[in-house]
């Protein structure tokens, strides 16, 4: 975690007191603090060139410069407040998103011509232009108007331009909303409608159709926040409430998010979300609600991360919202204490969160694999089922899985939960094809190419009888004594290899476990060239119990259970496009034989 603790005792010198860490900031302190780290990044960015161009990335930098930059010329809190300096920087800055500008007045950023992207960039403009109107110096008269004709050049384009992913849908209602509070017209609030006409995509879990924590606090939330204030409509903060109501139980006491259901990036391995992303939507509705719990999140984030709420290329970063929207620079009401002792299930993403203060457990069944989509993005597809937490010692994953067919990682067809157990299970069918029936054959043996859910081949699978053999896999998780049991319990076939592996973090030491013996490849295959870092970070518990230390918090799992080698973790849907689906970490090994039972125990 990047945190910038190191800025609270500059800041105690900038709000002129001696014990800012420790007592809460007032709404006049937290706009002084957001100007001063703006302030230290505008002169840092003085010093840099702009951005070249190149990938179009610096499309959406230049446009969150100007933003930042035209912030602290406008605002008498800035130490750069009218200052000459900044005008130069500030044209430099708008004749660089002219030139950049498509025909069709949008831009490449990472996508090529590109309306959603160019939704992310039009708002920091406006933002930009927002500011410079109301500051109404007569030293940025031309340059409002040039910024006038980049703004509707690029709205035009995002107006009537479409969207790859859900999130898109609303960041492109935003800026438009953000371009009619500038320029009204109607055609602005007409294609805001035809995208809300769609509905907002919330489930009764409290989470958006992509599941993603970064989405839905970079994106989604932010952007029904502006909604509901630029174009009072009061109704689009409901669903905001009930995302940040759901929040609070995928939260770590670190701050870290839970993010292993998720469809989109942050399932991936070494992604890590926080809820300092989510500041300006817990503190609007802290504000506005008096929601005293939403007020502990907001006073949290002031006092230990606000530095972490300005690094971002994003329309969201704080500073920018508190100069929009004065609603947020109201008091925040008393605090009431965070959930921190509770059970929440959530049916629709067949996930539970466990948390006994400083300890807490995830338990996940609802991976996408069970739908047959396969492979692919915007799909849940991480395979971890069970993640544990003391402390500083996380184990950050544990998967299993069995050598049946190459058909790779376990994964639940859901989550049962009852009594204080979570039963996760799977069943795996591979056929065997007979011959196919005489109506479906032909003479020159030239059959459907077609899926038998492992690989494609031109045999018609769907119409040809067939012989299943069948593996049935099963793990039932319990909290007890302060941790959890893992029940495993795997049928099928005799003999069939399982391996369930558990990562713990790399900020760590392991105890009790060996080292992976040399013949064994740490990727699964045997005596194939490995790479020495993979190596070091593989191990087996072959008996008795090992430990993870961090700080002065252990982990203690087992006992160990080995039946040879582990194997490789991934089907044949990664191998044979020699890919992986790797955890990042310390990865210790078991290994047992169907039938397999075994309880592993976490403490």
């Amino acid at each position: 975690m990047k945190s910038y603790r190191w800025l609270a005792a500059w800041f105690c010198v900038v709000l002129g007191g001696s014990s800012w860490a420790a007592e809460p900031l007032n709404a006049a302190q937290v706009l002084r603090a957001l100007m001063a780290i703006n302030d230290t990044q505008v002169e840092a960015a003085l010093e840099r060139p702009l951005a070249a161009r190149g990938s179009g990335m610096e499309n959406r930098t230049n446009g969150a410069r100007l933003s930042a930059v035209a912030a602290s010329y406008t605002s008498a809190v800035s130490r750069f407040h009218h200052d000459a300096r900044l005008l130069p920087a500030l044209h430099r800055l708008v004749e660089m998103m002219q030139e950049n500008q498509l025909p069709d007045g949008l831009y490449d950023s990472g996508n090529l011509d590109s309306p959603p992207d160019s939704a992310f960039i039009l708002e920091t403009l406006c933002q930009a232009q927002r500011q410079l109107v109301d500051d109404a110096s007569p030293t940025t008269i031309a340059l409002r108007e040039q910024l006038r004709t980049v703004i509707l050049n690029t709205a035009e384009g995002v107006r009537t331009g479409g969207i790859h992913t859900p999130n898109h849908r609303w960041h492109v209602c935003a800026a438009l909303a953000h371009v009619h509070r500038l320029y009204p017209d109607a055609k602005w609030v007409a294609r805001i409608d035809d995208w809300l006409g769609e509905g907002i995509d919330l489930d009764t879990d409290g989470q958006y159709a992509e599941r993603s924590p970064h989405y839905t606090a970079e994106v989604v939330n932010p952007a029904l926040v502006t909604l509901a204030l630029l174009l009072d409509r009061p109704a689009l903060l409901e669903p905001v409430r009930r995302s940040l109501e759901a929040q609070l139980y995928l939260l770590e006491p670190d701050g870290e998010l839970e993010t292993v259901a998720s469809r989109r990036q942050d399932q991936r391995a070494g992604p890590r979300e926080y809820i300092w992303s989510h500041y300006m939507s817990y503190r609007l509705l802290a504000v506005r609600d008096g929601n005293g719990v939403f007020a502990a999140v907001a006073r949290w984030i002031e006092r230990d991360f606000l530095a972490n709420t300005m690094a971002t290329r994003s329309p969201n970063a704080p500073l920018a919202q508190w100069l929009d929207f004065a609603e947020l620079a109201r008091e925040l009401p008393a605090s009431t204490a965070l959930p921190e002792t509770y059970t929440r299930v959530f049916p629709g993403m067949a996930l539970a969160r466990v948390r006994r203060e400083s300890t807490s457990a995830t338990i996940y069944g609802g991976s996408d694999a069970p739908t047959g989509l396969g492979l692919g993005s915007g799909l849940a597809t991480n395979p971890t089922f069970f993640k544990f937490r003391k402390g500083a010692a996380v184990l950050e994953s544990v998967r299993m899985t069995p050598a049946f067919f190459s058909t790779g990682f376990f994964y639940s067809n859901g989550l049962h939960a009852a009594e204080g157990r979570y039963q996760l299970q799977q069943t795996v069918n591979v056929p065997y094809h007979l011959p196919l029936p005489a109506a479906y054959r032909n003479a020159q043996g030239d059959y459907k190419l077609s899926d038998d859910g492992r690989y494609f081949s031109k045999l018609d699978f769907e119409h040809r009888p067939k012989q299943f053999r069948t593996l049935r896999s099963t793990v039932v998780i319990a909290e007890r004594h302060g941790g959890f049991d893992l029940e495993f319990a795997v049928d099928g076939p005799a003999g069939v290899l399982v391996t369930v592996e558990l990562t713990f973090r790399r900020d760590g030491k392991l105890e009790g476990v060996a080292a992976l013996p040399e013949t064994i490849d740490p990727r699964g295959t045997r005596a194939g060239a490995t790479a020495a870092e993979e190596r070091a970070e593989s191990f087996i518990l072959a008996r008795g119990m090992g430990k993870f230390t961090a700080g002065a918090d252990t982990i203690e799992f087992g006992p160990g259970t080995s039946a040879g080698a582990p194997g490789r973790m991934e089907g044949e849907d990664y191998t044979w496009i020699n890919g992986h689906l790797r955890t990042q970490g310390q990865r210790v090994y078991l290994t047992g034989a169907t039938p397999f039972r075994y309880t592993l125990t976490i403490r």
